[in-house]
């Protein structure tokens, strides 16, 4: 393993795990999440067909690992896991700017689950 090859990798997750922890500050959990996924997802496929004379081939094979470590304990710092929590139940109001429907409402009026 080369100490400056993975400090190079860490560094470019870095503002990645950064982001995730002020969007879950400001209560974008979801968006947070979100992020946690694409970082796991990127990860899992930085393992398969490791390059030779790549950055990620000189930090060596655990690095993927460490960085997984890294992706887990900044969610638990921000108090959130991967599990989304509940949406909203669709008999609650749902406000849309200043307007507020109630979903059987906003089906009679043209605005309910339109398909692509």
């Amino acid at each position: 393993m080369n100490e400056a090859a993975t400090g190079i990798v860490e560094e470019l997750l870095q503002p990645e795990l950064d982001d995730l922890i002020r969007r879950a500050a400001l209560g974008l959990h979801d968006a947070a999440r979100q992020i946690a996924i694409g970082l796991l997802r990127g990860l899992a496929n930085c393992q398969i067909d490791v390059e030779v004379g790549t950055v990620r081939a000189y930090a060596g094979p655990d690095v993927t690992d460490d960085l997984v470590r890294s992706v887990r304990d900044t969610l638990a710092k921000a108090d959130l896991d991967l599990t989304p929590r509940p949406a909203i139940a669709s008999n609650q109001p749902m406000s849309l700017g200043n307007a507020r429907f109630a979903p059987k409402r906003a089906a009679r009026a043209g605005m309910g689950n339109r398909g692509p």
